[in-house]
Parts: C-alpha cells; structure tokens; sequence
C-alpha cells in the first residue's frame, strides 16, 4: 500500500466539489482514500436525504475505497465533536497518512494558526467573556480572534468550511495525531448558497431541488451519483425529511420535563424553559425553531436540540470514547485498508450486525441506540421500511454500471 488519506464527510448528498476534493488527493499522491461518513443524521440537525448505505454505495462509485461511519450520536454535535470524532476514527485506524478537507481560506498555515489560539487559555476567557455579553459562540469566536489575531483572521472563521478545518486541526492536536493534514481550496458555490456557481451549486441547492421534485440537481452531481439518485426517488426511498414525524416530534418534546431536557446535549442558560414554554403552543416543527431560534440560538442548533431529545440521544453519550470503528462498505483498494488496520488499531471494526456481540458493554449500548436510532430514520421515507432494514442490506462495494 502506497498512501492512504482520509476524508471527514457528510455527502449529502455527493456533489462536484466532493469529486474535486478527491482528485486533488489523487494529485497528493493518495492512492487509497478513507471516507469517514456521518451516518443516517447530520450535524444540522437533520436526517440524511439518503441513507447512509445509498451514501456509501454513490461513494465508493465515485472515488473512495471505503466507507467508515460516524455514528449519528456524534455527527448530529457541534462541530467541535463532530470533528472529534471523524480525526479519532482516522487516528484509530492506525494506518492513515493524511487528512484532507476543504476550506475556503486553502491556506493551512492560517488555519493552523487559529487552531492554536483556540486551544489556549486566552481564546477560553475571551470567548466566555464575550458569551457573558450576551454574543452567539460564532460571533463570541469571531471577536475573540479578531482581538488577539486581528481582523484578517478573524473573517476566516465566518465560513463553514473554514470552521470545520480548525476544528480537525484542534482535534489532531488534542489527539496528537501523527497524520500530516492537508487543505484543499475550495471552489464554486459557497456552503449554502441558493444557486449554482459555474457546474458547481450547494448540497443545500441540491436537497432543495431533489425534496421539490425539481430535476435541476441532475447536472450538478458526477455522472455516477445521476443513476443511483434517480433510482432512490423512482422507488420512493427519497427524499428522507422530517416531515412526516412532524408531529411525533413534538408530541414528545410536550411529553418532556424540565430536568429531562437537562440531559439533552447543547442545552445551556436555560434555553429548555424556552423549548418547553413554546413547544406546548407551536403547531408545527418549523414554527417551533422559528420562534425558539435567535441571532443567540441559531437554527442548525435548535434543531440538533430538538432531534437529540426526540432521538434519546444524551450529553453523556457524547462525552464517551468512540468504542468501535463501523464498515458500511469497500472496494478491493478498501479490503487492503481494512487488512492493514486490523493489524494496527486497538478498536474492533464492525462489518456485521452480528459482529456487535463481541463489543464491550459501553460499545453494546452505542451501537444499540444507533440501531434504534436508524429504526427511527426508517420511517422518515416516503416508502416506509421496517426497522430491521439497514441489517438486512447486502456489503455494499460500489457499483460499475453507472
């Protein structure tokens, strides 16, 4: 085996810009490339417009040699976590040489740079004096930058990809990972913007094309994502939306307490007495994040809040180690990757549902509640599917008829 890079992802759903981080690690000499994929629910707070199987099945036709899965307990956190979690399976493997993501700034040495200063003492107080003040952590991180690094790195962190990439570099450092990280440019349309940009446009544009039955995503996806996608809304498996759970969703936020919420991740400053107060007279999901969100609460965090208290999802679940690495599916190249991993990491790596019996009880009880929690994920389809579903789905390896 030559080089093997890593790849933090959500592909939700795969896109042109996702095709050109990947030749760009071809170009670095990456010749075996690791997915690290959340799994059915994403870090906005939202179910997955595929699944995760479909996610991996369009991943491994369109460039990766495996796919790994970041259980939904922790791609459904802040972005602190959530890139926690990604760098730890990279590191746990054992055998990854690079990680590679993207970012608008395509400077390293930047983001490096921001990533030291929030590791620090001074970046903590700042931003907690800052949060005192009444500021969002966004704004309360951007100000804390901005004071002791200047404005020009402070505009840095008010884009996605760029927060997301500091976070991978703190996460590197708090693991001291030995894997050399690499930053690719971004390019075309910027996170979510509501059109395309030359022949690249946002997964958010493209979500938004495929839930109103608009075809104008067809030729914004690589030629092996078009048959695949096509096929899923065909058989009524997409789009995946929380739509028809609306009102299961907030039958149990009603159903909820005070000292319930309290367990919830993300939950601070009181904000489940204001979940609670507006849940009992909001008359639809939407209405409820509308009223609870504000420039202090943003929208992508009300609806982590809200879907984690649906899913059962708990502060003390986020805070524990990851217990095991999970397989959704390889190629050949992907096998010699696992072959050379097994060898190397101390985590068992699950290919099969019945692999979870040889996990140690904390991995039992993670890998039960994501179990429950894809169960959950099953009826947000149009089609309905049993909760056993995902168990009963073939090793996915990627398709050549595309």
């Amino acid at each position: 085996m030559n080089k093997v890079g890593a790849i933090i992802c959500e592909l939700n759903p795969f896109h042109m810009g996702h095709k050109h981080l990947l030749d760009s690690a071809k170009s670095y000499g990456i010749t075996h490339i690791v997915g690290i994929m959340s799994a059915n629910f994403i870090q906005r707070g939202e179910p997955a417009i595929l699944s995760k199987e479909v996610r991996a099945e369009i991943a491994l036709s369109n460039g990766f040699d495996i796919i790994l899965e970041i259980p939904s307990i922790w791609a459904m956190s802040v972005a602190e976590k959530f890139a926690l979690a990604g760098v730890s399976i990279a590191e746990n493997l054992g055998c990854v040489d690079n990680l590679i993501f993207g970012s608008e700034c395509g400077n390293l040495s930047i983001l490096d740079k921001i990533s030291e200063f929030m590791l620090s003492g001074q970046a903590n107080d700042s931003v907690k004096l800052y949060l005192n003040k009444g500021y969002s952590f966004a704004l309360s991180t951007e100000l804390s930058v901005k004071d002791f690094l200047g404005e020009e790195y402070a505009k840095i962190i008010q884009n996605p990809n760029n927060i997301l990439a500091i976070e991978y570099l703190k996460a590197s450092k708090k693991l001291n990972s030995s894997i050399k990280p690499v930053t690719v440019k971004r390019i075309g349309a910027n996170h979510d913007l509501k059109y395309p940009l030359e022949n690249i446009c946002s997964s958010s544009y493209l979500r938004k094309c495929i839930k109103e039955g608009n075809n104008n995503w067809y030729d914004y996806v690589p030629h092996g994502c078009r048959k695949i996608i096509s096929e899923q809304i065909s058989e009524s498996f997409v789009p995946v939306s929380l739509d028809s759970l609306d009102l299961a969703i907030l039958y149990k936020l009603r159903y909820m307490s005070k000292s319930d919420f309290s367990l919830i991740p993300d939950i601070s400053e009181g904000l489940e007495n204001r979940i609670l107060k507006l849940a009992s007279s909001a008359v639809s999901l939407e209405d409820l994040i509308s009223k609870v969100s504000t420039k202090r609460y943003t929208k992508s965090r009300i609806k982590r809040i809200i879907m984690c208290a649906f899913l059962g999802i708990l502060k003390s679940d986020q805070t524990l180690h990851l217990p095991y690495i999970k397989l959704l599916g390889s190629n050949k190249k992907g096998m010699e990757i696992l072959k050379l991993s097994k060898k190397l990491t101390n985590l068992p790596i699950i290919s099969r549902y019945r692999d979870y019996k040889k996990l140690d009880n904390q991995g039992q009880l993670i890998f039960q509640k994501e179990q429950r929690i894809d169960s959950v994920y099953n009826l947000m389809s149009p089609k309905i599917l049993s909760s056993g579903y995902s168990n009963k789905k073939k090793f996915i390896s990627g398709r050549d008829d595309l």
